[in-house]
């Protein structure tokens, strides 16, 4: 474990120098003095670390030198330097500079450490710079092989920062959500957040560099897992400055993968918002709305509504599931004078509540409680008639919870005088009656 971290870190420290050393680094080889600064550093610790910085005096003479180094993050960096040094004529010195990164830094915080150097015969003065990253392991596993990426849950700062690539997941869900690439800064950008919020892919990206750009790419193989398997049925919502670009099928980026791309083309803060499309208005604001079968029902406190298909109006709606990620599936089907509503999960532990429109079955079942016949599995406890369910803004419902799971089922049908046994079996039984009052009444 400790190998493959040293790797990772080490591969994108290698990265990070490469791109930051086609920077120009200022130092000063005129008026007889120069800095040279060390390698650019990436640290996974809170600690204080120590960077050698080389002084070399061109002249012919010994001079002093004032110093003073300056941290572009004060909140997340502290430094500190020797104040003076002299050094002979045609000699080079170390400037030993210590960093401490503070216990207030976050993963992804960047720190531009600069050293002054000011010449006491000449007054000339000279800088140099190198950047320090405080960084995290990676919180995942990245799908590409490259030095430069990168995969975090949740919250990424400085997100593409030197031609990286960012990863990003939503917590406690496959596969990863979003990747970030082409910043136009190359510090990237201060902070990209992803979350997954009653069925909404939730995107949010902030920077201070109002000249900034960067490309969002989400990926397809998520929104067909927890929204919608197909662009016609996905609801893309964004903020002013945020251009989508539509579906790219095969991004190299992404190793191959189907990407929906967005470009965010200026900045403060910016969001993307990806939610399935309403297949029906739903009663009330904020519900989902599916006909015949809902994903991931009742997801993270949604109301999530079914209707049968070809009937109004709808007849279900799923709440309180134990799980945040709701249960797997609900799939709604009426057969034969039959609501058939299954139930699927594969966490035992989960509960769900699930309402039976009674608008629904009066239209199409009976329009008392009296004349249903209801049916359900093991599982299901059924809690009467509901007059009034805040819920479904107000309507009757049945209710039914869910204890639960692997399958549960629910079906409600009308009374019936005599059991049904099916058309032919039924003719049978009259057929025989009238046989045999025939025949009695012929003995008589």
């Amino acid at each position: 474990m400790v190998f493959a971290l040293l790797l990772i870190s080490s591969g994108y420290l290698m990265a990070f120098s490469s791109a930051v050393d086609t920077q120009e680094h200022p130092s000063a080889y005129e008026q007889g003095v120069e800095i040279k600064p060390p390698e650019d550093a990436v640290e996974v610790e809170i600690d204080t670390y120590v960077y050698t910085y080389t002084l070399v005096n061109l002249g012919g003479e010994e001079d002093t030198y004032y110093i003073e180094v300056n941290s572009s993050n004060e909140i997340a960096f502290e430094v500190q330097a020797p104040e003076n040094i002299s050094v002979e004529g045609k000699i080079s010195v170390d400037i030993e500079v210590e960093v401490t990164i503070k216990e207030d830094a976050d993963p992804g915080d960047i720190a531009r450490i600069t050293l002054k150097a000011e010449s006491e015969a000449s007054g000339e003065v000279v800088t140099g710079f190198m950047y320090v990253v405080f960084e995290k392991p990676m919180d995942f596993e990245p799908p590409v092989d490259w030095k430069d990426a990168e995969a975090f849950i949740g919250k990424a700062k400085n997100a593409a920062a030197f031609g990286a690539s960012t990863f990003l997941k939503v917590e406690g869900y496959e596969p990863w959500a979003a990747l970030v690439i082409n910043a136009g800064d190359p510090e990237g950008v201060d902070a990209v957040t992803v979350a997954f919020e009653d069925g909404t892919l939730i995107i949010e990206v902030e920077d201070d560099n109002d000249a900034n750009h960067v490309t969002i790419l989400v990926n397809k193989a998520f929104a067909d897992q927890h929204i919608a398997d197909s662009e016609g049925d996905l609801e893309v919502e964004m903020s002013d400055a945020v251009n989508y670009q539509g579906l790219d099928n095969s991004n190299t980026s992404a190793g191959g993968g189907a990407m929906y791309v967005f470009h965010i083309e200026h900045f403060s803060t910016h969001w993307i918002k990806m939610s399935r499309q309403p297949e029906f208005q739903p009663p009330v604001d904020g519900g989902q709305a599916f006909i015949e079968k809902a994903k991931n029902a009742a997801a993270f406190g949604a109301s999530t509504f079914l209707k049968v298909e070809g009937y109004e109006p709808w007849a279900v709606l799923v709440i309180n599931a134990g799980d945040p990620e709701g249960v797997d599936a609900v799939t709604v089907a009426f057969e034969d004078g039959t609501l058939i509503i299954e139930v699927e999960d594969d966490n035992d532990a989960n509960h769900v509540t699930i309402l039976v429109n009674k608008a629904f079955a009066d239209q199409h079942i009976a329009d008392s409680e009296d004349d249903l016949d209801i049916e359900v599995s093991d599982a299901v406890n059924y809690q009467g008639l509901d007059n009034s369910n805040a819920s479904a803004g107000g309507g009757a419902m049945y209710v039914f919870h869910i204890e639960h799971f692997s399958t549960q089922w629910i079906e409600m049908s009308e009374t019936r005088s005599i059991p049904f046994v099916g058309i032919p079996t039924l003719l049978l039984i009259l057929a025989v009656s009238v046989a045999y009052y025939a025949y009695k009444k012929k003995k008589q």
